[in-house]
């Protein structure tokens, strides 16, 4: 049986010989949505850049202007060995870039903020082609993660009554997202990244779970 891939994450920091310091600005955002470097090669398809495809050019501008103040370091990173074929994915909700006008939309700016954070990634099952289901399950959950922490298994988001979301409150889904705690108090495995959510704003928040509801169920 073949190995799996190899990926390590890269240096992001403004260091000009190992990383990405000699990136001109144009070029860091054409990477954010593409996953093209400069130098033409593709990034690892573990960067989720399908799902950045709708990052609006004031968000675009914040994070190269965030990634150019992280202190430079100087530090090599192994190339990423490629063992199996790669297919390239188009997301749901993916594909188009959101304006700042659209996100003025409840709904609308839930939907982004799931897309950037790229939920549907964790929650769609794989297809027989070893690529997401997201025409035909998209957020029904059932993908296995194993790590440190054992083995978790992602949940049903859609808001589908009994296998999803449909029965559960606002605050317990917001409780999910930014503590990490079930409905039913358990506390929820990684990688579901609860901590990095924990100092979302009540209005991103509310977004979320609004666009959460609209998920069509699935069993």
């Amino acid at each position: 049986m073949s190995l799996p891939s190899r990926y390590t994450g890269s240096n992001i920091t403004p260091d000009k010989d190992t990383g990405i310091g000699n990136w001109s600005d144009a070029e860091l955002k054409r990477f954010l949505v593409s996953g093209d470097r400069p130098n033409g090669t593709k990034v690892a398809p573990i960067m989720p850049t399908a799902f950045y495809t709708v990052l609006t050019a004031r968000d675009l501008d914040a994070l190269t202007a965030y990634l150019r103040s992280v202190p430079a370091l100087r530090h090599e990173t192994p190339a990423p060995e490629y063992r199996i074929a790669l297919k390239p994915e188009t997301p749901t909700y993916s594909g188009k870039q959101a304006t700042e006008a659209e996100l003025s939309d409840k709904l609308a700016r839930g939907r982004y903020l799931l897309t950037i954070a790229h939920c549907l990634e964790c929650h769609t099952p794989e297809g027989p082609s070893a690529v997401h289901d997201f025409a035909g399950a998209s957020g029904k959950g059932g993908r296995t993660f194993k790590g440190p922490w054992g083995e978790s298994i992602s949940p049903n988001i859609t808001a589908d009554p009994a296998a999803g979301l449909g029965g559960w409150s606002d605050d317990e889904i917001k409780r999910a997202i930014t503590q990490g705690i079930a409905r039913d108090g358990h506390k929820l495995k990684p990688p579901m990244a609860y901590a990095a959510y924990a100092s979302m704003t009540a209005q991103d928040l509310d977004a979320i779970v609004a666009f959460l509801r609209t998920l069509p169920p699935r069993q």
